[in-house]
C-alpha cells in the first residue's frame, strides 16, 4: 500500500514536470522569437541612421556647388547689369560654371 501511495506521488510529480518543462520550452521559444524581431527592427534602424547621414552628406555636397553657381551667376548678372562686361563676355563667363 505505501509503495502505491508513493507510485502514485511520483506519477504526479513527473506530470507536473512535463507540465512544467512544456511551459518552460514555450516560455523560451516566445522569448527567443521576441529577442529575433528586437535585434532585427535594431537592425533596420542601424541601416536606417547610416541612410539617413550619408544622404544628408550627399544633400549637403550638392548644396554646396549649387550655392557657389548661384552667387557666381549673381555676381556675374550684376556685372553684366552694370555695364562692366558685354553680352558675350557674361555667356562665355556663365559657360565656364558649368
Amino acid at each position: 500500500m505505501l509503495i502505491s501511495v508513493f507510485a502514485a506521488a511520483k506519477g504526479e510529480a513527473e506530470e507536473k514536470l512535463r507540465v512544467l518543462n512544456n511551459d518552460l520550452e514555450t516560455r523560451v521559444a516566445k522569448r527567443a522569437k521576441d529577442l529575433e524581431r528586437i535585434s532585427r527592427a535594431s537592425r533596420e534602424r542601424e541601416v536606417l541612421s547610416v541612410l539617413g547621414t550619408a544622404v544628408a552628406e550627399i544633400v549637403h555636397e550638392i548644396a554646396n556647388h549649387v550655392l557657389a553657381i548661384s552667387l557666381a551667376t549673381d555676381l556675374l548678372e550684376r556685372q553684366f547689369n552694370n555695364g562692366r562686361i558685354t553680352p558675350t563676355q557674361y555667356l562665355g563667363n556663365a559657360s565656364k560654371l558649368f
